[in-house]
Parts: structure tokens; sequence; C-alpha cells
């Protein structure tokens, strides 16, 4: 999985919205929904703090995921 679809997976396990999560990490929605549909990616500060508010690695959320 790259990390837009990890982020995806992440917020659907949680049951978070982009709003509930832009909230939580002090972004906007539209940051979030970038990220999701590969438009830009985050700055390293807000990968650590995904990262934190996922309670996941930032290498976790960074690379992809050869299992899937």
């Amino acid at each position: 999985m790259s990390f837009p679809e990890n982020l995806a997976r992440l917020q659907t396990e949680r049951g978070e919205t982009n709003y509930r999560l832009a909230k939580e990490i002090d972004v906007s929605q539209t940051s979030i929904k970038n990220w999701k549909e590969s438009v830009c990616r985050p700055h390293p500060r807000q990968v650590k703090k995904l990262a934190k508010h996922y309670g996941v690695t930032v290498d976790a959320l960074l690379k992809p995921n050869e299992e899937n």
C-alpha cells in the first residue's frame, strides 16, 4: 500500500472522517483530501503527527506494504 492507501485504511479502521482527522492534527480537510488523492504529500512534521495520532511508525505510514 502507498501512503494514501495507508492513510485511508487507518481512517476507515477508526471510522474517522476527514473533518475529525483534520481537527486532531491541526490541518485543513482539503489537506487530508489532497493527501489521500495523491495531489501532494504532507510535510514531515504532519507525517509525525499522523503517525503519533494512529500509533504507528512514520515508516509504517509512508512505506509500501508488500503484503497487500
